[in-house]
């Protein structure tokens, strides 16, 4: 049986990871005064510099209208559901749970349609386990557009997933 997905969106001001916090000082490093960072001529510093990426984070490619149809263009280790599957190359409609996509597809369109940074609280069932994470949607864009996303999410629920700050552990 299916578990539901909660999605709530919040302000930015809102965030509660540290880790979180973090990326979005590192986005807006790189990214204009409206949260999107032009990739068009240079990709790399979304992928060098620290903090941006995580082990809960996906880059998606806007692939027409349909959010289901975005593509999965980096996934990174995640929550380590689904078997650690990676699920590079496929879209959004591809993911075992179609609930759980159909939920979170609809704040990605709502991303490329604003062109702004959204952030996301969620809880919901997935894999057989229950889960709760706080999510950054952070726009990249060509000509003006947006044409992919990078989502950079946090759980205390799952350790890989769990914000690791520097320091005596």
């Amino acid at each position: 049986m299916p578990q539901l997905t909660f999605l709530e969106r919040h302000s930015l001001g809102d965030i509660q990871s540290p880790q979180l916090i973090d990326t979005l000082r590192a986005w807006r490093s790189i990214a204009d005064r409206n949260g999107c960072y032009d990739y068009s001529a240079d990709i790399a510093p979304v992928f060098n510099r620290p903090g941006i990426l995580l082990p809960g984070s996906t880059m998606l490619l806007v692939e027409g209208d349909n959010p289901l149809g975005y593509l999965f263009a980096w996934f990174g280790a995640g929550f380590g559901l689904y078997g650690n599957r990676s699920y590079c190359g496929y879209s959004m409609g591809d993911l075992p749970d179609k609930n759980y996509a159909a939920v979170m597809a609809q704040p990605l369109a709502t991303a490329v349609a604003e062109k702004e940074i959204a952030y996301h609280r969620v809880s919901c069932g997935l894999d057989g386990k229950r889960i709760s994470y706080e999510r950054l949607i952070l726009p990249m864009t060509e000509a003006g557009k947006v044409t992919a996303m990078v989502t950079a999410s946090v759980s205390r629920d799952y350790p890989v997933a769990r914000a690791r700050r520097p320091g005596p552990h």
